[in-house]
């Protein structure tokens, strides 16, 4: 039987689970605030597209060329 230590494997400590735990609120509080100007950009008329870049990148996800 192979131990945690040998396989180089390391569990999470509780430190750790708070470190992550306060990352993903943080890029969630990011997430929002973005989503919340572009509802605003929209509502006001104002939101710009750039449709050959959204194009490009749409082309390269369906290719999987990410």
């Amino acid at each position: 039987m192979i131990s945690p230590i040998q396989s180089g494997a390391t569990l999470p400590t509780t430190k750790n689970v708070q470190n992550r735990e306060a990352e993903s609120k943080t890029e969630s509080s990011a997430s929002s605030s973005r989503v919340q100007a572009i509802k605003e950009s929209l509502q006001k008329g104002e939101y710009k597209l750039d449709l050959p870049a959204t194009a490009e990148k749409m082309a390269l996800n369906l290719l999987n060329r990410e």
